[in-house]
């Protein structure tokens, strides 16, 4: 698709995995909102090297992209956005994130 530029419908961008889901044109803007929020509540740190990590990923330095998310898994692992998100899940409550 890349190289020969063929378009591809809905139903085939979900199929291939290229997009995550498909929504009636009526639903998109709270479907975004829905998912914007749901990003928004997650901590931090950890949407930040995930973008970090996809954003890599589409360089030719590979490796890079992979030692990057070595370094950003060890980091969140230690972080106290994660401890809370563990204490959280286990008591069955919402996580309240630091942003650290």
């Amino acid at each position: 698709m890349v190289l020969t530029g063929r378009t591809v419908s809905a139903d085939e961008a979900l199929a291939l995995g290229i997009v995550s889901r498909v929504v009636p044109a009526e639903d998109l803007d709270d479907t975004v909102k829905e998912m914007a929020a749901n990003i928004a509540s997650k901590p931090r740190v950890s949407v930040n090297m995930a973008r970090r990590v996809i954003r890599h990923l589409s360089e030719p330095q590979i490796r890079t992209s992979m030692a990057d998310e070595l370094i950003g898994q060890t980091f969140i692992n230690k972080s106290d956005d994660y401890a809370e998100f563990r204490a959280a899940r286990s008591e069955d409550r919402k996580p309240d994130y630091s942003g650290s």
